[in-house]
């Protein structure tokens, strides 16, 4: 039986989530709160927030904004950062909508959707492709048809309110959103994917291949009916109060072409024209460059650490950069995200700048990892190896030695309790997770 929001919001449940999500974090909103403040207060505050969500009197706190660089030429993307009690609440309403909802939401990886494409065209039964990419998607949500979409669902007064109360909350505290859902939010992608959630349905009802992963939509079908189907989904769109960008000759954002010609979607290159005939599914150049520049940057690092030169952590580091790591269950790294590329020519270029810069830097490339052999260790073995590492199953000898690699300091020099080498070794892995991660943004 799927949860009520008084389910959801109980103590127990709000302070499982968060020692779970946000008792490590360093993240703070506008009022500067880190787990170290809210932990003294625990309780209090975590019964304040249960009594007043079921009253329907809980108020957020405006946002603190992050800019994120989408390239030059572009805007940035606007991150919103609540604080410590509100993302608790978020979190929370995430996972009452996700137990309630996702299955009526089909939600799929990036990996997943892309082997979809991949299956589609391989069954020869389409020639031609349709891709849209929708103009700022999360900021021209627009409220009130999102709130009436949550009410046909059957969303409880008490969720709506705090919904109502999350996407109205801006970056000023006396200038409400009127638009929008603010990106960053634990409920923002599913709330994303609620809005188009009939737009879906319409379109993988028909004889086509559809698929769309947030704001990009791929569409598989034959030549004689691609003008109506592209008209149809701008129509449908443009219902919702969405635009998409238009087919242009210097951009790939929005297009109409023969499926045996290049296109792209989610990061990767389908028939590249550099390998026509041989590589099926390949990377953008960007990123690759992407990549490239971040092990580059690492060796920059070692060279200009002086004294603190370690190369125990420069092998710790480059190797975790090029395998990627399984950390809180999930598969992190540039080359898990992009698994699905049979390019091999391009790994084996990688692989050799790696030994390029191995050489150029004095430093024995006998003991670095390969993009040609993890890639195979993923597609065949990714859960029963031990070529890259599964920080889950790390013990307390293991999460000492990456602690010491860290602080350069020998393991027998660590006067740290087991506690505070799990703590140490928990914080050293999310900072490496997110410096991978952006090895992986801006793939569309």
């Amino acid at each position: 039986m799927n949860p009520t929001i008084a389910e959801i919001f109980t103590s127990d449940n709000l302070r499982e989530i968060y020692l779970s999500n946000f008792a490590l974090s360093k993240v703070t909103g506008v009022d500067s709160i880190l787990p170290k403040h809210f932990s003294k207060q625990q309780s209090q505050e975590i019964d304040t927030i249960v009594s007043k969500v079921l009253l329907e009197n809980y108020k957020f706190t405006r946002y603190k904004e992050k800019l994120i660089s989408k390239g030059a030429n572009k805007y940035p993307r606007q991150i919103a950062i609540p604080t410590l009690r509100d993302r608790i609440v978020l979190k929370a309403v995430n996972n009452y909508l996700q137990k309630n909802f996702s299955i009526k939401l089909q939600i799929q990886v990036p990996q997943q959707a892309t082997r979809d494409v991949k299956l589609a065209i391989e069954t020869d039964f389409y020639d031609t492709v349709i891709k849209f990419d929708i103009k700022d998607f999360y900021p021209t949500i627009v409220h009130h048809h999102l709130e009436n979409l949550l009410n046909e669902l059957g969303v409880e007064k008490e969720a709506m309110t705090l919904i109502s109360g999350a996407i109205s909350t801006g970056f000023h505290k006396e200038k409400p959103s009127v638009i929008g859902v603010p990106q960053g939010l634990s409920i923002s992608n599913i709330l994303a994917e609620i809005y188009m959630m009939k737009i879906d349905t319409l379109f993988q009802g028909k004889n086509i291949f559809y698929k769309r992963y947030v704001d990009d939509v791929l569409i598989f079908c034959k030549k004689s009916e691609a003008s109506e189907l592209y008209q149809n989904y701008i129509h449908e769109v443009k219902m919702l109060g969405l635009e998409v960008h238009e087919v242009a000759s210097n951009s790939d954002k929005t297009i109409i072409k023969s499926i045996d010609d290049e296109f792209s979607y989610l990061g990767y290159i389908y028939n590249p024209i550099r390998y026509k005939g041989d590589v099926t599914t390949s990377i953008r150049e960007s990123s690759r460059r992407r990549f490239q520049d971040s092990v580059a940057a690492l060796f920059s690092s070692y060279a200009n650490a002086g004294r603190k030169r370690s190369k125990a952590l420069l092998f710790w580091k480059l190797n975790l950069r090029i395998t990627g790591c399984i950390a809180n269950n999930k598969c992190k790294g540039w080359l898990f995200f992009f698994s699905e590329i049979d390019d091999m020519r391009m790994l084996f270029e990688l692989d050799n700048m790696v030994k390029k810069l191995c050489e150029r830097h004095s430093i024995e490339y006998k003991g670095v990892k390969k993009l040609t052999r993890a890639i195979h260790e993923i597609k065949h073995n990714k859960w029963n190896n031990n070529y890259f590492p599964n920080f889950d199953s790390y013990d307390y000898k293991s999460m000492k030695e990456v602690v010491s690699y860290d602080r350069g300091i020998p393991t027998h020099k660590l006067k740290l309790t087991e506690h505070d080498i799990a703590t140490a070794f928990w914080a050293i892995i999310n900072r490496e997770v997110k410096s991978m991660e952006t090895d992986i943004s801006s793939f569309s």
